[in-house]
């Protein structure tokens, strides 16, 4: 499978972003981080050992949560409320890493494009220069892939003047090396180490500082 299929932690960018920074604890999404098993599932109905197992693993899932409500002075509600914000907050950073990654890849891909033109210009003032149509046919077949890359080229330069009004390598340069800086930010504020994560501990005095303000109303 792709790993992105995973989450933001199985990005290309953010397993090599994880392996450069040995200390980095990606954000948890579950507050408790196990999952309630649904035993309809024909396994568990043809296996009684596997059922007693899962039986177990709720009962103790249920330990969990009661726990947290507990020590948290929580409702149920309440749990599921943070539960969501936490999710909504992860997923719109999972787009935002996606966005990113998606313009650096197209970038990449251009990346050489103003050299390819400039050197492609000889070759194409030759060509358009030919006086006969047996001469255009052999600078056509002795510079082939300069031929093929040349659409390519003119309209990856369109594209990069356009829309980010870039005119040439060094600005492409620098773009790119502004977005993968901006993406290693973005990524390394979700370590659970670092001081500006916003994580479920923080969501959770959140919502007994509204509770409280609440109450005191």
């Amino acid at each position: 499978m792709r790993t992105k299929t995973l989450g933001m932690n199985y990005l290309e960018s953010s397993i090599k972003y994880r392996i450069e920074h040995k200390d980095y604890q990606p954000l948890q999404v579950d507050i408790v981080n196990k999952k309630w098993i649904d035993k309809s599932q024909e396994k568990f109905k043809n296996n009684k050992g596997l059922e007693r197992w899962a039986t177990v693993q709720n009962i103790n899932y249920l330990n969990e949560i009661n726990a947290h409500l507990y020590k948290n002075k929580m409702t149920l509600k309440e749990l599921d409320e943070i539960k969501s914000n936490a999710e909504s907050f992860i997923d719109n950073f999972n787009k935002q890493l996606l966005k990113i990654d998606d313009e650096i890849y197209t970038l990449e891909k251009m990346a050489g494009s103003f050299k390819e033109y400039k050197d492609s210009y000889s070759i194409m003032y030759s060509y358009k220069a030919a006086e006969t149509e047996e001469e255009r046919n052999k600078i056509k077949h002795d510079n082939n892939h300069v031929f093929r890359r040349y659409d390519i080229v003119k309209r990856n330069i369109k594209f990069l003047k356009s829309k980010y009004n870039i005119s040439d390598e060094a600005e492409l340069q620098r773009k790119l090396s502004t977005l993968k800086n901006d993406r290693n930010l973005l990524y390394g504020s979700l370590n659970v180490k670092g001081e500006n994560v916003i994580d479920l501990e923080h969501l959770e005095q959140q919502k007994n500082r509204e509770r409280k303000e609440h109450h005191s109303l």
